[in-house]
């Protein structure tokens, strides 16, 4: 189950409190600190960074805004078990995928 203002998982949060150890940041637990929008919004923005470069090691290339939210959306070892493929995950999240990629592009 997800929690909190940016629907991060237990399992993600804890990635992130490790991921943040390694580098002497503060880490807090995952409740009732997943429902303070200021602390969630870090986690949420560390855990894409770690989704960001866990895709640069598989795709050897800059992973696409769309890929990065199918990895935070869906998890990655879920994304990848469809082979990081867009057109293979489900019909929301594609449509979601879809959004984020015209999102990006109109930033351009």
């Amino acid at each position: 189950m997800s929690l909190g203002h940016f629907q991060i998982q237990k399992a993600a949060w804890t990635d992130v409190s490790q991921w943040r150890q390694r580098r002497h940041l503060k880490t807090h637990a995952y409740e009732p600190h997943v429902f303070d929008p200021t602390i969630s919004r870090s986690y949420a923005a560390d855990y894409l960074t770690i989704l960001h470069d866990q895709l640069m090691g598989e795709f050897k290339h800059e992973p696409s805004n769309a890929e990065i939210y199918a990895a935070y959306n869906m998890g990655l070892a879920k994304f990848r078990q469809f082979n990081f493929d867009l057109s293979r995950v489900n019909s929301t999240t594609a449509s979601k995928c879809r959004r984020v990629a015209a999102l990006s592009e109109r930033s351009r």
